[in-house]
């Protein structure tokens, strides 16, 4: 299962996918504490994208924006499929 996370660098958080056992790097963006708190163990990719849960919270609900804007480019870059989206794509090709 692939999870998110992030990792804080002076006033910057750095994100990752972790997906079948390696780390592709995602971008990097601007601190915010709520971000941090969210992201830095780890989050199932499912939750790491779904706006019900963003608590409300602008900062959140903006990193999971640029998620599903970085998490296809590397699905394409890497040759991976992580997305529910991807996989469906995929299965209706086949």
């Amino acid at each position: 299962m692939a999870k998110v996370y992030c990792i804080t660098k002076d006033k910057r958080h750095d994100f990752y996918l972790s997906a079948s056992g390696n780390e592709y790097y995602l971008f990097s963006q601007n601190r915010w504490k709520s971000v941090e708190c969210f992201y830095r163990d780890g989050v199932h990719l499912e939750k790491a994208i779904n706006h019900g849960i963003g608590r409300s919270d602008w900062a959140i609900h903006h990193t999971m924006d640029k998620l599903m804007t970085y998490i296809p480019y590397i699905e394409k870059e890497c040759g991976i499929t992580v997305l529910r989206k991807t996989i469906k794509k995929q299965r209706k090709a086949a």
